[in-house]
C-alpha cells in the first residue's frame, strides 16, 4: 500500500468517525455502518504463499496446517539449503509458527550469497503423545550455586598465569559455570 492510498483511507475513517474494535471484530462508521472482519488467516489452496528469503538468514513464519492443538513439526528441507526447523508449535486457525532457515551459499571461495523464493508448504504436525522418542526434561535449579563456583575455582590451575590472564580465565569460567562437569 503506497502513501497516497493510506492517506485516502485515513481521511475516510477520520471523516466518518470510524471506530475499529478488534475485540468484537467490527468497524463502525458514523454510528451506523458496521463492517465485520475476521483476523483468521485464509488458506487459499489455489494461490500458495511465497516468501523471499535472504541468504544465510533465519525467519519466523506462519505456515499453513490442518492440525489443531500442540504438536511437533519435524525438520524438513523445502529446497536445497532451505529448511523448516523442527519445532514444538501449536496449530491454530489453520496456521502454526515455525522457523525457516536459508543456509544457501553458491560459492564457498568467494562467499557468493543467493536469495531464495520459497512456497510455504502445508505442514503436518505430529501428536506429542503418539510421537516416538519424545523426551521429557525435568529442570531443577542448583540451590547452592556459590558452592559450585568455589569448587570450580579450586579446580582451576592458574599458577603459571599472570594476573591479567588469571582474571580473564576466572571471569569466563564464572560466566559459563554450568558447562564444566563438577562433582
Amino acid at each position: 500500500m503506497n502513501y497516497t492510498t493510506m492517506l485516502f483511507w485515513a481521511r475516510i475513517f477520520w471523516t466518518r468517525e470510524s471506530v475499529i474494535n478488534y475485540i468484537c471484530r467490527k468497524i463502525v462508521m458514523n454510528g451506523e455502518i458496521v463492517v465485520n472482519f475476521h483476523l483468521k488467516p485464509s488458506i487459499n489452496k489455489t494461490e500458495p504463499c511465497r516468501l523471499t528469503l535472504r541468504a544465510r538468514t533465519e525467519n519466523i513464519v506462519r505456515v499453513p496446517t490442518n492440525y489443531k492443538g500442540l504438536g511437533f513439526l519435524a525438520k524438513n528441507e523445502i529446497l536445497p539449503g532451505v529448511y523448516l526447523a523442527s519445532a514444538l508449535t501449536r496449530g491454530q486457525n489453520g496456521v502454526c509458527v515455525t522457523s525457516i532457515i536459508n543456509a544457501t551459499v553458491t560459492s564457498i571461495i568467494n562467499a557468493t550469497e543467493r536469495d531464495q523464493t520459497v512456497e510455504l508448504p502445508c505442514v503436518d504436525l505430529e501428536n506429542l503423545e503418539e510421537r516416538e522418542g519424545s523426551l521429557t526434561f525435568a529442570l531443577s535449579a542448583v540451590a547452592n550455586s556459590a558452592c559450585r563456583l568455589t569448587n570450580l575455582r579450586k579446580q582451576l590451575r592458574l599458577d603459571q598465569l599472570n594476573s591479567e590472564e588469571r582474571a580473564s580465565i576466572v571471569t569466563v569460567c564464572e560466566e559459563y559455570n554450568e558447562i564444566p562437569f563438577s562433582e
